[in-house]
């Protein structure tokens, strides 16, 4: 394992969709390469993500009440329990929903004006942190209670683009990506919105706490190729795990820390992908012509969510965490994205 460099490289493209690139990290330059463009926070290309132009909703006006898609897929077997948080437009702009592990009693928890995404629940299932923005240049970190009620914002820094939250095992702090100063970075915050330092003179997105605490998780590109790294939460110790000319995006580990499961655009198209927390035995476990991304484990690690275009649209799927009985939770003819799973 080589261990991941900590310039700040500026890594610049001008795309439709200006958001979180992430430079600066663990890889080699490319620079014919646009597949692994970001396109929201943490996000590669051609993955749905909100407009730049807010849907507005009429004054007064109730969303429907959220119903789940009828499900042409049976219903998973042996269900890892907990619920499913997942990012939606089906009613206009994306707001957060929520849904039992075999797809069933969706709620909706936000309805306001913008965009609400990237949920993560507190350890002991009583907050959700969440970012939300109105427009493409300010994005802020905030939290609610498990009801969707009593929303409070975290970050309100003008012009900054703070997202993809993740809460530490203790429930105490917040890490985040960041967009400021021309770079993309880690940060973390006391649950109160308060202490917020960067972790370490790294970019990168995408942050994943390891269950015990200690290491953070993330996506970065050196000056091109996005790759998995690992670093200390006080900045010390980081280390690459991957190592490819390929995109390596959106890590996330096991609940008993012995694996990470990311996805990854090596074989041609985007798979979902896992390998030990030393980056040795690295796997596919999706292998299909569409995309599958962002994978979550289950509070137990018997099951992976993900979500997929492989049906037409961006919908939530479930699996084994050996792959199998891959299965669909969401049907519908909006995007499902953002797949959380929420103990």
């Amino acid at each position: 394992m080589s261990t991941c460099c900590i310039g700040h490289t500026v890594y610049v493209i001008a795309v439709v969709m200006v958001v979180l690139a992430l430079p600066v990290g663990c890889a080699k330059v490319n620079s014919e390469r646009t597949d692994a463009l970001p396109t929201d926070t943490s996000l590669p290309t051609n993955t749905p993500i909100p407009s730049t132009e807010t849907p507005s909703k009429e004054e007064g006006k109730a969303s429907p009440e959220a119903q789940p898609g009828e499900n042409t897929f049976p219903s998973p077997n042996g269900s890892a329990g907990g619920t499913i948080a997942f990012t939606s437009n089906r009613d206009g702009d994306y707001d957060i929903y929520v849904m039992k592990s075999d797809g069933s009693d969706l709620r909706q928890l936000t309805d306001n004006r913008g965009t609400e995404g990237y949920a993560a629940r507190t350890p002991d299932g009583t907050r959700i942190a969440f970012y939300a923005y109105s427009d493409m240049t300010t994005w802020s970190i905030y939290i609610m209670d498990d009801n969707g009620s009593n929303q409070q914002r975290l970050t309100s820094n003008e012009g900054t683009r703070d997202s993809a939250p993740a809460w530490s095992p203790d429930g105490k702090r917040v890490a985040f990506g960041s967009e400021r100063d021309d770079s993309y970075q880690i940060w973390v915050m006391s649950a109160d919105g308060s202490d917020k330092r960067q972790v370490g003179p790294v970019s990168g997105g995408g942050p994943d706490w390891s269950p015990d605490g200690t290491q953070i998780a993330f996506h970065s590109e050196g000056e091109g190729d996005s790759e998995i790294c690992v670093i200390h939460v006080d900045g010390t110790k980081q280390q690459q795990l991957t190592e490819n000319d390929a995109a390596d995006w959106w890590p996330t580990w096991s609940p008993d820390g012995t694996q990470i499961a990311f996805m990854s655009n090596r074989d041609g198209n985007w798979e979902i992908y896992v390998m030990k927390i030393d980056g040795n035995g690295q796997r596919r476990l999706t292998n299909n012509n569409s995309e599958d991304r962002m994978p979550a484990w289950s509070p137990k690690g018997t099951q992976i969510v993900f979500c997929s275009n492989r049906d037409g649209n961006y919908e939530i799927y479930l699996m084994n965490a050996d792959s199998s009985n891959q299965r669909r939770l969401t049907n519908n003819s909006a995007q499902d994205i953002q797949p959380a799973w929420l103990p």
